[in-house]
């Protein structure tokens, strides 16, 4: 029987996504070309590969002609994360564990910015509850 594809990214998926997120679009050559300033050398036919790969799980269209092929993103970084993330807490077995959070901001170090959206989506959450009442 043959395996199920799954949707969440690679390793190498990831940091090719990274790659295109912040250029917005990218060609092979450019991606390949990104990858190998990264680390081990990468041949076309591997980057054309993933490419492909990552079109069919809907993370990237391609537009253009054969070998001239334009990448662009599908899918938004936010995105991306949020299911990475959603998998592996899943995979864990902490689905939406608030005790995993409450772990993760203990370690980071935050600044006054991220103290600040965190607040606000506290105030939001209770905003709501306390709209239906």
């Amino acid at each position: 029987m043959a395996r199920k594809a799954a949707r969440n990214l690679t390793e190498r998926e990831l940091e090719i996504m990274q790659i295109i997120w912040a250029t917005g679009e990218s060609r092979l050559g450019d991606v390949q070309e990104a990858l190998n300033r990264k680390g081990d050398p990468v041949a076309p036919s591997t980057v054309a590969t993933q490419l492909n790969i990552l079109v069919q799980k809907g993370y990237l269209t391609q537009t253009g002609r054969h070998g001239r092929y334009l990448y662009v993103p599908a899918r938004f970084r936010e995105e991306a994360t949020k299911a990475l993330l959603d998998g592996f807490l899943n995979r864990v077995g902490l689905g939406r564990s608030p005790g995993f959070l409450i772990q993760l901001l203990r370690r980071e170090k935050l600044t006054a910015q991220d103290r600040a959206a965190l607040e606000e989506i506290l105030r939001e959450e209770s905003g709501d509850e306390g709209g239906d009442a």
